[in-house]
């Protein structure tokens, strides 16, 4: 009797397992996408499958759920699936773009919804990632052309306006840009990105007081960015408010004290703001940062010039040469140190390499001429006053008086 009743049993589960169609596994599956049980999705579209190779729609969802799963190579091969046994499946197309957009595979990407657009006119949607595959591309003028279709179709499109600003922020056409990220904050006026954005093209556009507001409201917003602060460091230094902005690198340092250039950029605000040595210090850090990096070494020069540490200054000089032996500024400050230093000859052929790179400087001709008249060479000294005064160095004409006949 026991033996008959498991038989039973097992007819009637076989039974119901058997009796289920590639329908009910299609449904069942949808159910379990939808909670985003995309494991069990899958078993259930593979046994819709099964019973019915040729749906189309068992396919597309089943490289949804591969999809939902971050299997995107496997829903590539799902979709293709699809396309195959039918051509014109415009799910398939766009959803095969979305997953070869995951696999940076942009180019294919474009190619899918291109083809998708063709299947399904004025679906903004498509048109804003297709948008964004250009952003990916780089292709700025084509994302541009994209979103503002998105826009003939929905003005109210979430995220538009940032993005079709942010298109035009990387064309160069700032003006334009701030017109959309001011749409975009009139729609919702704590989009943090936005703003952060809206900061970035007014400090391009030299509205450093207007970049300043809307950094401080950012960082209300977006506590502890490090890239916010480094802004509001930028935009201090630009007005000339080199206390704030050093208060903002000095975050910076807390938030990342191995943050790009961010030594540097300290050092800068502390010579500025005449605390030398500790701008010395600074410039230490960002040269051992990036040791073929000159600027670092060129201002810790002139910090320890400023010092009096002219022999400091001179191995520093040396150095930022020995990186970069084309830049005239360097022969320039070290010809008045080695000047300083006695070394007349020395001084003289910095001054002459100097004005060999840079033959436009009247400062490099004035101080040769100084030096002339140094050396008691008046002649020498006085064609240099003159081509001095003649490039507009205006101190030229009163050592021209009192040296030239």
């Amino acid at each position: 009797m026991k033996n008959s009743l498991v038989l039973v049993l097992f007819f009637i589960l076989t039974n119901n397992l058997f009796s289920q169609t590639a329908e009910d596994f299609f449904n069942s599956g949808i159910e379990k996408y939808e909670a985003d049980d995309f494991k069990g999705a899958l078993v259930d579209f593979n046994k819709s499958i099964s019973l019915n190779p040729k749906d189309v729609d068992s396919y597309v969802y089943l490289g949804m759920s591969k999809a939902g799963s971050e299997d995107f190579k496997g829903s590539i091969l799902s979709y293709d699936k699809a396309i195959s046994i039918d051509p014109s499946n415009s799910g398939a197309y766009y959803n095969r773009a979305q997953s070869k957009y995951e696999l940076e595979d942009f180019k294919g990407s474009l190619i899918d919804i291109n083809k998708y657009n063709t299947l399904e006119v004025d679906d903004a949607d498509a048109y804003f990632f297709l948008g964004l595959i250009h952003d990916a591309l780089s292709d700025y003028k084509s994302s541009l052309v994209a979103y503002e279709k998105v826009i003939v179709i929905n003005p109210l499109y979430v995220d538009i306006y940032f993005n079709r600003g942010l298109a035009k922020q990387n064309l160069m056409d700032l003006k334009g840009a701030l017109i959309d990220y001011n749409k975009a904050l009139s729609i919702d006026a704590n989009s943090s990105g936005t703003i952060y954005n809206r900061a970035q093209v007014k400090y391009d556009l030299e509205d450093y007081r207007g970049s300043l507001v809307d950094l401080k409201k950012y960082i209300t917003l977006e506590v502890d960015d490090v890239d916010a602060y480094f802004l509001i460091g930028q935009v201090n230094d630009a007005l000339l408010d080199f206390t704030n902005s050093l208060l903002a690198y000095n975050k910076v340092v807390f938030l990342n004290s191995s943050y790009e250039d961010i030594y540097f950029f300290r050092g800068l605000a502390k010579q500025n703001l005449n605390d030398l040595k500790g701008a010395i210090e600074d410039y230490t850090k960002a040269s051992v940062a990036k040791p073929t990096e000159t600027d670092p070494i060129y201002n810790r020069a002139i910090c320890k010039y400023d010092l009096k540490d002219t022999k400091g200054a001179l191995a520093d000089y040396n150095s930022a040469i020995l990186i970069n032996p084309n830049d005239g500024s360097y022969y320039a400050n070290r010809g008045v140190v080695k000047s300083d230093l006695l070394d007349f000859d020395g001084a003289m052929a910095d001054y002459t390499k100097a004005i060999q790179l840079d033959p436009k400087n009247s400062a490099n001709y004035f101080n040769r001429g100084l030096l002339h008249v140094e050396l008691k060479k008046n002649d020498a000294a006085c064609i240099d006053f003159k081509k001095a005064l003649e490039l507009g160095e205006t101190d030229a004409q009163q050592s021209i008086n009192e040296n030239c006949k």
